[in-house]
């Protein structure tokens, strides 16, 4: 049951990155870091942005989960990692998450990675709440200063004696909990404290599955368990997720399954064709926190290129976007389950 890897062709078009974070960042790096020879940094959650060019000629590490920006980056010579070393480095940089649960697991993590006397930027925009860890700062005993730029606040932090490690330890401890429905899950994972809404009214529409089939943008792995534990018929589910810690906590959740594989996987760069009897999915329809119809189209295209002829597609929308429309764009035959005063569950025939 090992995570597989799905073939990728080149990053896909979310990869490059506009926050105000990374402009931050960039303009506190360059008004007041000098890097000396040997320094070992870090660039946490790593992207393609100009503040690449100032590390150009450093020993630098990046580390990125999400499979489309690592894949970016992998595109312009960077060696991308997924996992961080403990007292390892420098200078670390990590521009936070609009979720606080992610960004304070990586914070933690973070400074774990420094070496004694070490630094930490940390960027975030002032409408993800950037000014609200001043407190929490304050309150782990952290040596730190903060300055506000480009829509965002840096703070430097130091590492330091005096640091309540239990905050750290409390903050680090957030990964791989169980949610209030009972799921391992990450603090990276989309829906990490419990199952989408609309995922729960998919399953709701789903009366039978008996075969092989798959769920694209699996997550922790809320639909395949509940398809694994309802339909006895099921030979096999291949998960497909780009969040490598989401994805590993859907190891967890279906541990005992042996129908089980996964792949850390880009959909939108494709999945194999004509395989699938059928394939479920609640697709992302978010980027950089901005409604697109790219994502969904680009799921439903994939999805109609995987299925066998007598294959079928459950998928479940907000209802302001046309999925109906879209669907029709691929698939012989379209049939509407079910619908909710927000979602609408779709049957889709090739």
């Amino acid at each position: 049951m090992a995570v597989k890897i799905a073939p990728s062709s080149s990053p896909t078009s979310q990869t490059a990155a506009t926050r105000p974070a990374l402009d931050a960042l960039q303009w506190y790096v360059d008004k007041n870091v000098d890097f000396e020879d040997g320094n070992q940094i870090l660039f946490c959650r790593a992207r393609v942005h100009p503040l690449l060019k100032p590390l150009a000629d450093k020993q630098v590490t990046y580390e990125q989960t999400f499979l489309p920006y690592a894949a970016a980056l992998n595109v312009r010579g960077k060696e991308v990692r997924q996992s961080i070393d403990e007292d390892a480095y420098d200078i670390v940089l990590y521009p936070g998450s609009r979720h606080k649960n992610e960004t304070l697991w990586y914070l933690s993590n973070c400074y774990h990675a420094l070496r004694q006397d070490g630094i930490l930027l940390f960027a975030l925009e002032n409408n993800n709440g950037a000014a609200s860890y001043r407190k929490l700062f304050e309150q782990a005993g952290f040596s730190f200063e903060t300055e506000s730029k480009k829509k965002s606040r840096i703070y430097c932090l130091k590492k330091t004696e005096g640091v309540e490690l239990q905050h750290l330890e409390n903050w680090r401890s957030l990964a791989d909990s169980t949610n209030a429905s009972g799921y391992i899950s990450h603090p990276a994972a989309f829906s990490s404290e419990k199952p989408d809404s609309a995922s729960e009214f998919l399953m709701s529409c789903i009366e039978k599955l008996s075969g092989v089939g798959a769920d694209l943008g699996a997550g922790y792995g809320y639909l395949a368990s509940t398809c694994a534990s309802r339909f006895s018929a099921i030979e096999q589910i291949d998960l497909y997720e780009a969040e490598l810690h989401a994805l590993g906590a859907a190891r967890k959740n279906l541990a005992q399954d042996s129908r089980i594989a996964y792949y850390w996987a880009d959909v939108q760069q494709g999945i194999p064709s004509h395989r699938y009897d059928w394939i479920i999915m609640n697709p992302p329809y978010h980027i950089e926190r901005q409604h697109s119809l790219t994502l969904l189209r680009s799921f439903i295209a994939q999805a109609r290129l995987a299925l066998k002829s007598s294959g079928e597609l459950f998928c479940v929308s907000q209802k302001s976007f046309p999925l109906a429309d879209i669907l029709k764009q691929h698939f012989r035959s379209i049939e509407r389950l079910k619908t909710s005063g927000t979602f609408e569950c779709y049957q889709a025939k090739p």
